[in-house]
């Protein structure tokens, strides 16, 4: 048995099995050998179900979750959380993929005085890619609350994961922002390993939460959410007030990387 510490990697999915195959061969690739992966299929239609039960019959350190009904990719994530082995947690979208570092490098950097660690990504789109967040960085609530500096995915212990209450299942989207936040409260810095050791595709067709414009209603629940961290001439009317003619048109993706003070700016014209 590895004396290195059990690392579980959590994956919702649902109805994407081409997808998802090529997520698990990148968990499989990884160069760090003692890890689990927690697979929750939300209610799946077409072939998943069949495939997972397959392949945990012939990898041990696979499990697999059959949600009966869908219940969305938050609430699937935190089911996987708490049923974890691991000392140390981290999680997969489906249509994505670790390179094979990934995991031995996170794992390394890691320390108690961290509430977690990312890294960069690279950014796919039409079989091209572009390094986001591409910096090392610490991050604080500070850094935190206007701009989403992990990335999607942290890896961090079971133990800091649970003592947050996981992600917040009310959230239409920016669930993992949101959550990411709460631990950078509750434990002080973060660690960024500048490295992008995850690449996140963006244009395999299927619909992606980052893409849908009405998604936005996320940072409106995120500033309500953590208001009192807010100056107040920034949450002025921000109950009543709706997305400005820009506003409309813009994605999620948008803001997601460009930081809550543009929605700011737009919604206190």
């Amino acid at each position: 048995m590895s004396d290195q510490p059990l690392v579980t990697v959590y994956m919702p999915t649902k109805n994407r099995l081409h997808l998802l195959k090529r997520a698990i061969a990148s968990v499989q690739a990884q160069t760090y050998p003692n890890w689990e992966l927690i697979v929750v299929n939300d209610a799946s239609t077409d072939d998943t179900a069949s495939f997972l039960d397959a392949l945990t019959e012939t990898h041990a350190n696979i499990r697999v979750i059959h949600n009966d009904e869908s219940v969305g990719a938050c609430a699937s994530r935190n089911k996987a959380i708490k049923a974890a082995n691991g000392a140390f947690v981290t999680g997969l979208d489906d249509d994505d993929e670790f390179l094979p570092t990934r995991i031995e490098k996170m794992v390394a950097a890691y320390s108690e005085e961290y509430a977690f660690v990312s890294t960069g990504l690279l950014w796919v789109t039409n079989k091209k890619s572009k390094p986001i967040l591409a910096t090392d960085m610490i991050m604080t609530p500070d850094t935190e609350l206007y701009l989403n500096n992990a990335g999607n995915q942290v890896l961090t212990t079971k133990e800091k994961f649970l003592a947050v209450g996981g992600f917040d299942e009310s959230f239409v989207s920016l669930q993992d922002y949101e959550c990411f936040y709460r631990l950078v409260c509750k434990f002080g810095t973060a660690k960024r390993i500048g490295e992008p050791l995850m690449n996140v595709h963006v244009s395999h067709g299927e619909a992606r939460i980052s893409s849908n414009p009405k998604s936005v209603k996320g940072f409106y629940q995120f500033i309500e959410k953590h208001q009192d961290a807010f100056k107040p001439s920034q949450t002025y009317s921000m109950k009543s007030r709706i997305l400005g003619r820009q506003g409309k048109k813009l994605s999620l993706r948008y803001f997601y990387y460009r930081g809550l003070s543009t929605l700011l700016r737009i919604m206190n014209r």
